[in-house]
């Protein structure tokens, strides 16, 4: 494997780790379909239409969006039993951050107190005088329609949604 330098040179190592960070199925697709509509792509579509239509971002070469979720879940967790993944759900990272960050630190064996110079010389590149803002995590409301949530619900790969723990 390799990876890329703060330079951008190329580094081959046997050390590369992976953080695999997932979200509930109907955020996902709902945090999906507001990026749709209120993006400068800005494709209007009801929710009928994202639901049960093609994914319009070139990612996703044009498959409908939940199979294409069913897809990623499946993928993530096949590559989260590996040695060098850790998966975290986006949920419990938004409301638990340093229990998750523990644990991360724990499965690879990595300390704070080690990365401290470099987060210090990473948090500079922002720029000066840009502000650092503390912000608390808000979930958003879902809004999908009951017909929407019931499309959802039976095109949904359960098992992998259960895998996932949701």
């Amino acid at each position: 494997m390799h990876t890329w330098d703060e330079d951008g040179k190329r580094v081959d190592t046997d050390d590369l780790r992976f953080v695999i960070c997932t979200k509930s199925p109907i955020p996902w697709l709902w945090s999906l379909y507001k990026f749709e509509n209120e993006t400068k792509w800005n494709i209007p579509r009801s929710q009928e239409e994202f639901l049960q239509g093609d994914a319009w971002h070139y990612r996703y070469d044009h498959r409908n969006i939940i199979d294409v979720h069913n897809q990623l879940i499946k993928h993530w967790f096949s590559m989260a039993k590996k040695k060098h993944v850790f998966q975290v759900k986006h949920e419990d990272i938004t409301s638990h951050p340093i229990k998750c960050l523990s644990a991360l630190e724990k499965k690879f064996s990595l300390s704070r107190r080690q990365q401290k110079q470099r987060l210090k010389a990473i948090r500079t590149v922002v720029g000066p005088g840009v502000k650092q803002i503390k912000q608390r995590y808000r979930p958003r409301t879902v809004e999908f329609t009951h017909e929407s949530l019931a499309y959802i619900e039976s095109h949904i790969d359960k098992n992998a949604v259960r895998v996932a723990g949701y």
